[in-house]
């Protein structure tokens, strides 16, 4: 009696655990001029894992208490929690989204850290659109996941409590090296 080990690579449409059986008698052949079988069944259980590739963002301004004409640092930061890169990270934050009066300063001083070699950033004084594009997040090392931040200055021309949220879904990336989507699940949202 013999043995005979063979691999075979797989791949499956849906998670969980799932069992893969050979029947007695599925497998046959020849060996050494006499047909062969297997006797028995055997089976095989594979856990399949459903993972999630999203991204986290947060933003927040410092300080977070302005008088109309005063100037706040809005900052802005995709975490990627994956163990791969992020490429061409886009974002689109309407400052005016909830309320009125959030907008670009003058000077704009935008600075990114973390976001890859050419990242677009698109702050223009006046205005109450603030755009990413182009960016490279990095990977996750460790315990530590990958960062892309973007500050830019602004300020409102209306008093009280004004909310900026950049909703769930905004965030476009692809996996590095491939076409899988990556977004943001949930919305990054902070006060001034």
């Amino acid at each position: 009696m013999g043995r005979v080990r063979f691999r075979v690579d797989v791949g499956a449409a849906d998670s969980g655990n799932l069992t893969a059986n050979i029947n007695a008698g599925d497998l046959t052949g020849y060996f050494d001029r006499n047909y062969v079988s297997n006797n028995n069944t055997t089976s095989a259980i594979l856990n399949v894992a459903e993972f999630d590739f999203n991204a986290e963002m947060n933003k927040s301004f410092d300080p977070i208490n302005i008088t109309p004409g005063d100037i706040s640092r809005l900052s802005v930061s995709i975490y990627n929690s994956n163990a791969f890169e992020l490429d061409n990270a886009a974002w689109v934050d309407n400052l005016a989204n909830i309320q009125p009066g959030l907008y670009i300063a003058n000077p704009a001083n935008v600075y990114t850290t973390g976001c890859g070699t050419t990242p677009i950033v698109t702050a223009v004084f006046g205005s109450s659109m603030l755009s990413l594009s182009g960016a490279i997040v990095p990977a996750k090392v460790g315990q530590t996941n990958g960062t892309c931040t973007v500050q830019v200055n602004v300020s409102s021309i209306t008093p009280g409590n004004l909310i900026n949220t950049i909703p769930g879904g905004v965030l476009t990336a692809v996996k590095g090296g491939s076409t899988e989507t990556v977004s943001n699940t949930d919305p990054a949202s902070c006060h001034i």
